[in-house]
């Protein structure tokens, strides 16, 4: 009893928390403080640096021993004056004893120094994508009709660095650079019609003349003299010439990605869900397209600077400070990449990528 007196004294001229910089369970306080009109039990303490062996509830069982005889009064301490006190460490104490303090207004801190977030990912990946796109515009619709058929999509390969950035937990921001070509393969048939214009004998023309031999103005003979002349009439005659060219078409950009993401740890499986918007700039081009008559073909070079919207969701396998990560994509063109105006040509890349990731 003099023990307790003792600390009763203390505790009633002494404002200062004994609690400050030390770590307690949030559980053991919780539920004496639901037979206590709310209030949370004071806990004095010492020394508890040197008991990193124990869990917060061991310390807590111990000392509550010491304030067995305290009245409820002399136990009574504002949630104000606990705030500062109550860290929660995530290795030992449960998401319900978190939850229970943040519903009577505890405000819950995460020990810095035991927390496992790392803020960092680097990783390196690659993948195939498959290329295809959509074109419309206002030339005829023979023309669109024929390129449709003739163009196909392709199969790219799509490679690249990537490093993100944690703010907490979830919310993650990253960015990179990758390379990825765009493209199809063409066949397109050709036809020409070759002209060939030649002169040919359409008539003749005979003349009959007669020639006289007088000699000393007597007629002695009558010579009779016929010439035929030719009539000509050009004449044009055409056919149909098919020719068959077969292109590959390929514009390589160098992309440069800036996606927000939401991650989801389940033990060491990670999904983080991305959105954002993709820079490209063309650094290699080598295309040929048919002209609007759909009788000729030229090299055409799409637009330098191009913007993507993309989307992906990586699922990933955490191997200590690694992560082995596989990661489908979507994304499309947001603007017209070809640069005939009255052509709209847009691609959209479908892939999957592959990869590995270091966090610290």
């Amino acid at each position: 009893m003099k023990e307790s007196e003792a600390l009763n004294s203390n505790l009633k001229t002494d404002n200062t928390n004994p609690l400050n910089g030390s770590e307690v369970g949030v559980a053991e306080k919780l539920d004496n403080s639901d037979n206590m009109n709310e209030s949370i039990p004071i806990i004095a303490t010492e020394g508890l640096e040197k008991e990193n062996d124990k869990t917060s509830n061991d310390l807590t069982d111990e000392l509550l021993k010491d304030t067995e005889e305290l009245t409820p009064k002399e136990k009574k301490v504002s949630i104000e004056e606990l705030n500062n006190n109550v860290v929660v460490d995530i290795k030992k104490d449960s998401a319900a004893d978190v939850s229970k303090a943040e519903s009577v207004g505890i405000e819950v801190k995460k020990s810095k120094e035991r927390s496992d977030l790392k803020k960092w990912n680097v990783s390196v990946f690659a993948g195939p994508t498959l290329i295809n796109k959509t074109i419309s515009g206002n030339e005829e619709s023979a023309y669109y009709t024929k390129r449709k058929e003739g163009e196909e999509s392709i199969l790219s390969l799509n490679y690249g660095v990537d490093v993100g950035y944690f703010f907490n937990v979830n919310m993650n921001i990253s960015s990179g650079i990758n390379k990825l070509t765009y493209g199809e393969d063409a066949k397109y048939s050709i036809e020409k019609i070759r002209s060939n214009t030649i002169s040919v004998i359409s008539s003749y023309d005979t003349i009959n003349s007669l020639s006289y031999i007088d000699s000393l103005g007597v007629i002695v003979d009558t010579i009779i003299t016929t010439t035929t002349s030719a009539n000509y009439t050009d004449q044009t005659t055409s056919d149909t010439i098919s020719n068959e060219f077969s292109i590959k078409n390929r514009y390589t950009y160098i992309q440069v990605p800036l996606m927000l993401g939401y991650k989801k740890q389940f033990n060491k499986i990670g999904v983080n869900v991305k959105a954002g918007i993709v820079y490209g700039r063309l650094i290699k081009s080598s295309g040929i397209y048919l002209t609007s008559n759909g009788n000729e073909i030229v090299p055409i070079d799409l637009k330098k600077n191009i913007f993507n919207v993309a989307f992906s969701t990586a699922v990933s396998y955490r191997v200590k400070k690694f992560s082995l990560f596989v990661e489908p994509k979507y994304q499309f063109n947001i603007r017209n990449v070809f640069p005939n105006a009255v052509t709209n040509q847009k691609y959209k890349a479908a892939g999957i990528n592959f990869g590995i990731g270091l966090e610290f």
